[in-house]
């Protein structure tokens, strides 16, 4: 638990002491800010009359959190793993008194813990909905839930990717076309021809699919298989990435 912690505590002095905090967090802020601006606008026309605005409103935005987080969550992997292969410090990483579990653990908690941050940046939006309406706080709490879950499996995604590669500009387009594939997965057509077996096949990849999974949280409705699956996917990653960095180590 001490190793955990101190490769916590070093990645995310890594984050802060170099530009990449910032350069995710400004924009991160910046974009939420101006589609939150621009949807309440929308939402609090009298002219459009929309049913359950507030509720809608916040469930917009909990969808509009997520597909930021697909573009920003590569920048925040990218060089967990690929860094430390190019520059060296991988070796002595691995000839530390350490065990793999603990380097991926603490550079996912890190990671986890800068993302964390960038959701609870946006709690004034709830507020400032409640100030001038009045939506259920369960769709937005479960929002939320659903939100983390999601760029937590992002951020095991990428962190996966990093530990395979040298490259950081290649651990970062690899994992942003990776979670695009699983984001766009469910535009797969209903029917493909004569192919009998494709409804099922379509059926088992559209399941793959974190954004499919989302929906229910924004409605206020956790349902247990969406748990699962979002925490199935980040725990394969992590051991993925734990064989990977395993491996590394008797190279």
């Amino acid at each position: 638990m001490r190793n955990l912690i101190a490769i916590l505590r070093r990645e995310l002095y890594a984050y802060f002491v170099t530009p990449i905090a910032y350069f995710v967090l400004i924009p991160f802020l910046f974009v939420c800010g101006f589609f939150f601006w621009a949807a309440f606008s929308f939402f609090s026309n009298p002219r459009a009359a929309i049913p359950n605005a507030p509720n809608e409103l916040m469930a917009g935005m909990m969808q509009t959190m997520s597909m930021i987080l697909l573009l920003v969550t590569p920048i925040l992997t990218m060089r967990l793993f690929a860094e430390e292969k190019r520059t060296g410090t991988m070796e002595l990483l691995m000839t530390s008194p350490v065990r793999e579990v603990e380097v991926v653990l603490g550079k996912y908690l890190a990671s986890l813990g800068l993302m964390g941050l960038m959701l609870l940046s946006t709690l004034p939006y709830p507020l400032y909905v409640h100030r001038y309406g009045n939506p259920d706080n369960g769709p937005i709490i479960a929002g939320y839930l659903g939100v983390f879950l999601l760029g937590s499996c992002l951020i095991a995604l990428g962190l996966m990717i990093s530990a395979m590669t040298r490259n950081q500009i290649v651990a970062a387009v690899v994992t942003f076309g990776v979670g695009l594939l699983l984001w766009v997965i469910t535009f797969l057509p209903a029917e493909w021809g004569a192919f009998a077996g494709y409804r099922t096949l379509r059926s088992a990849l559209v399941y793959l699919s974190l954004q499919q999974h989302l929906e229910n949280f924004t409605r206020g409705v956790i349902v247990v298989k969406d748990l699962v699956f979002y925490l199935s996917f980040a725990v394969v990653c992590l051991y993925l990435t734990t064989t990977a960095v395993l491996s590394s180590r008797w190279r």
